[in-house]
């Protein structure tokens, strides 16, 4: 089976993600390439039979890229796509928005999860979540190494698979309301928000991850 996966990677996270799941499927005979939308423009869905989108968790949505590769997906005319998150702390219901925004463009988009990865990247004045010391780096890239595993398993096979869908999930991820406290501008596409900067502040805050 021909195996198209995109991701976007900015810290190494996904990539190291996209690369362990490329040899994960490739082992089982399966011929997988890897696209970078930055890098690697265009190629993406034009004669895979399986697709697969991996990406970093932005204020609780799609990095631009995947967005931009997203709308410019040909039609899928029925064909099965995945798509896989990673985070450091929650996901809140990224993948569910983005299955509901692909599959009108013909994606049987059957399997949705997400994985937890160590935070990488120290942002001056957000210390509630640090980068953790390297041995509980090693210890997190360890629990993610055995669920990509079970993950890419449960892809080949065929499962189904939905992450996203409990009552708290809508209020951390790409549908609660969020803007740029300071600007009143959207993040990441999101609609501007009637509700107060204090609200806002916090919940862009709550949902920004970083790998």
């Amino acid at each position: 089976m021909k195996i198209d996966i995109a991701y976007f990677t900015s810290t190494g996270n996904t990539l190291w993600l996209a690369q362990r799941a490329r040899d994960l499927m490739g082992a089982e005979g399966h011929a997988v390439r890897l696209f970078d939308p930055v890098a690697q423009p265009g190629g993406f869905a034009n004669d895979a039979d399986l697709l697969g989108i991996l990406y970093p968790v932005w204020a609780s949505t799609l990095p631009d890229p995947l967005q931009a590769l997203v709308q410019a997906l040909p039609r899928g005319e029925g064909r099965r796509l995945f798509l896989l998150g990673n985070c450091a702390i929650f996901t809140g219901d990224t993948g569910m928005h983005w299955k509901r925004r692909i599959e009108p463009r013909g994606y049987d988009v059957f399997f949705v999860d997400h994985l937890l990865m160590p935070i990488n990247v120290n942002v001056p004045g957000f210390n509630f979540w640090p980068v953790p010391p390297p041995e509980e780096v090693r210890a997190i890239l360890g629990r993610a190494d055995e669920k990509l595993a079970e993950v890419c398993a449960a892809i080949l096979s065929g499962e189904r698979r939905v992450d996203g869908t409990d009552l708290a999930s809508p209020h951390l991820g790409s549908e609660a309301p969020r803007s740029a406290p300071s600007t009143g501008r959207p993040l990441c596409g999101s609609a501007p928000t009637p509700w107060p900067p204090i609200a806002a502040r916090a919940v862009a805050s709550a949902c920004v991850c970083v790998p």
